[in-house]
C-alpha cells in the first residue's frame, strides 16, 4: 500500500530542494497518484478531488518536457496501470 508522502521527505538526500530534477519530481507525483488511487475516502480518488489535482500537476510538469497533455495522459495512464516509473512510461508511450 503506497502513503501520501511530502515531497520535502522524498527528496530528503538529494542535496538541496532548490535542484530538483523534472523527473524526481514527476516521480514523487506519480507516488501520490497511486496512494491517492488506494485511498478509503471518495472524495480523495475523483478526477474532481485530490487525484484529479496532482494528475493535472503531473501533467503540467510533462509539459515543461515538451510532453502534450494528452501524450501525458497517455504516460500516466500507463504508469499507474503498470506500475513503472513515469520515464518508463514515457519511453514506451513515445515508442
Amino acid at each position: 500500500m503506497y502513503s501520501l508522502v511530502p515531497l520535502k521527505l522524498m527528496v530528503e538526500g538529494l542535496g538541496s530542494g532548490d535542484d530538483l530534477s523534472v523527473a524526481v519530481l514527476a516521480d514523487c507525483l506519480l507516488l501520490n497518484l497511486r496512494a491517492l488511487q488506494q485511498a478509503a475516502d471518495p472524495a480523495l480518488t475523483g478526477e474532481d478531488h485530490a487525484f484529479g489535482d496532482v494528475r493535472q500537476a503531473l501533467i503540467k510538469v510533462l509539459g515543461t518536457q515538451d510532453w502534450g497533455p494528452q501524450m501525458a495522459e497517455e504516460a500516466i495512464a500507463f504508469a499507474l496501470e503498470q506500475c513503472v516509473s513515469i520515464r518508463d512510461a514515457m519511453l514506451t508511450v513515445q515508442a
